[in-house]
């Protein structure tokens, strides 16, 4: 029953109470331990009950409590429990999951100190010295890995509270599926009444690691995907007939590392090569033999998960005076770039309204986001084309000639890209129509470095494959496979490697700079993601500060070899 402030009255139903049941209660006693309580009534009075607390899936706590009255409670130390959210599950006699509370421990012991030594002003352009030292709580020095930030904090206005930090989302966000407002706010300037805040987020937060029925299930998990060991690459070798082979011998072959590695297929003539480590481009050649030592075998390689690319909506920009300031200082700084050709060929330009009629969606389609095609024919056409050829032939700009696409540019005809569910194909002599989901046409030139075409293996500059266009064929399931001719027990293919790493800039003024005049607006002053600290936990680093004064703001996080986590913010003035 509710009474309004106006006078009027609301009425409820609740549910109806059961005749028997639990009902288990876990609450901070005090900053050192836990008050459980577990309450029963009915058939449930002298029966066993378990309690298993446990964290990032390892069990910290169990115990098994005999139901001899209504009501058992116990102090529990929180030095029982990992730092961090603890999940407390309630099961019953025969072992079935009937009650359950997250219940977070403050971190203590997981923490490293971190002292930045700099000055407390420092003019414009003036280096900037820095001496780190990371060290456990009894001061002794810690090596580890820190990413260091240092910003112009009266422009980018980052505020502690709404940060995404290391101690939020390694202790928090990460274990939580619902949105968190503000998580470093139960991190900064820890007091009574955040503590509180704190568990009623894990009172109303629905988290589930796992399905506990699952768990008691004495059958065999069958996992869909298994734990990663890096980058890997893989695949089944049957014989001309598709017919796998047992035991067969495969070769993995990397012309530009010259290295060679070897395996053995199991039973199913499925082979893995994994813990790999490869930039993008890297080509890899895999060979096969069958037992007798013949390689008059296929080789089917595992297509990865294809990337989904959707047309996203509108973003609505926040409009807060911060955000409207951080774009002014940005527009501000483009336009000193500009001036001294610091920025390739660009210009600024005016809004421009584009009205048009948007073209039909592909599902599953490898064309990128960004990329608007010219045409798109829809699974509607295709099933009442009688062929692909002619299909195309209709369209502008787009000739056809012996199974292959040709487009035009300049007044020059040449052959366009054409590729299956993202695959680069020959020509469209095997294309069935029926088979497919759709086909996009991006016409034109620029489209072979924009969209990183020259990279496929059959992309040869020579001919101008791209230069005239891309065809993008979608299949109509994601399994079908495209079989193009190929030399039997070899395959050479140019999977997705890591990024080749960057470094970030950042300008040093004690040395001759042609661009001196230039004025320094930068936003971000330093940054290095991988800073490693020596046997007594020390580090030093120096960067420059720019031509706009305020407050800057330095940020150390990281995590040392022993599993301590660091975040420290620290404040300097640029008059």
């Amino acid at each position: 029953v509710i009474n309004l402030k106006n006078g009027l009255e609301k009425r409820f139903p609740l549910p109806k109470a059961m005749d028997h049941g639990y009902v288990m209660s876990l609450n901070h006693l005090d900053e050192e331990n836990l008050l459980l309580k577990i309450e029963t009534v009915g058939q449930a009075i002298g029966k066993d009950v378990m309690v298993v607390a446990q964290t990032n899936g390892l069990v910290d706590y169990s115990t098994i409590i005999k139901m001899e009255k209504t009501s058992m409670t116990s102090k529990l130390s929180k030095k029982l429990f990992s730092e961090g959210i603890v999940q407390v599950t309630l099961f019953s006699s025969d072992v079935k999951p009937i009650a359950e509370r997250l219940v977070f421990i403050q971190p203590k012991d997981k923490l490293a100190n971190a002292k930045i030594e700099v000055k407390e002003s420092y003019q414009k352009r003036e280096k900037v010295n820095m001496s780190i030292n990371i060290s456990d709580r009894g001061d002794r020095g810690q090596v580890g890995s820190f990413s260091v930030a240092v910003i112009n904090n009266d422009k980018v206005m980052a505020a502690e509270e709404d940060a995404q930090t290391i101690l939020s989302n390694l202790l928090l966000t990460s274990d939580l599926k619902g949105y968190v407002e503000k998580p470093n706010y139960y991190f900064t300037n820890i007091d009574q009444q955040k503590v509180r805040h704190l568990d009623l987020l894990m009172l109303t937060q629905g988290w589930r690691r796992f399905n506990w029925a699952d768990v008691q299930n004495e059958k065999k998990n069958n996992f869909k995907y298994n734990s990663d060991k890096g980058l890997s690459i893989s695949g089944t070798i049957t014989n001309l007939s598709n017919k796998p082979i047992p035991f067969g011998k495969v070769n993995l072959f990397v012309p530009s590392m010259v290295a060679l590695i070897d395996t053995v297929a199991d039973v199913n003539g499925h082979f893995v090569f994994d813990e790999l480590s490869f930039t993008d481009s890297t080509t890899f050649i895999v060979r096969a033999k069958n037992t007798k030592d013949r390689n008059n075998v296929k080789i089917t390689l595992d297509a990865s998960e294809p990337t989904l690319f959707k047309t996203s909506s509108f973003i609505k920009l926040p409009t807060s005076s911060s955000f409207v300031k951080y774009l002014y200082h940005t527009e501000k700084m483009y336009n000193e770039m500009n001036k001294f050709g610091l920025v390739n060929k660009g210009t600024m330009l005016k809004e421009v309204v584009i009205k048009g009629r948007k073209q039909p969606v592909i599902a599953r389609s490898a064309i990128p986001a960004f990329f608007e095609p010219d045409y798109t024919v829809t699974p509607e056409n295709l099933q009442s084309a009688g062929n692909i050829t002619s299909l195309l032939n209709k369209f502008n700009g787009v000739l056809i000639r012996n199974n292959n696409i040709y487009g035009m540019r300049k007044g020059l005809i040449g052959k366009m890209l054409v590729l299956l569910d993202g695959i680069p194909i020959n020509d469209l002599s095997s294309v069935n129509p029926m088979a497919l989901s759709g086909v996009q046409i991006i016409k034109g030139s620029g489209t072979s470095d924009a969209l990183g075409m020259r990279h496929f293996a059959n992309f040869d500059s020579r001919d101008g494959s791209s230069k005239y266009g891309v065809v993008y064929l979608t299949l109509e399931t994601k399994r079908t496979k495209y079989n193009t001719k190929q030399e039997t027990g070899m395959s050479r293919i140019k999977p997705k490697g890591y990024a080749v790493t960057k470094q970030f800039y950042s300008p040093a003024y004690d040395v001759v700079n042609k661009n001196d005049k230039m004025a320094d607006l930068r936003s971000t002053i330093y940054w290095n993601p991988n800073l490693i600290t020596d046997k007594d936990g020390k580090v030093n680093l120096s960067c420059f500060t720019a031509d706009e004064p305020g407050k800057y703001l330095i940020t150390l996080e990281g995590v040392a070899l022993n599993g301590l986590l660091i975040r420290k913010t620290q404040e300097f003035e640029v008059k």
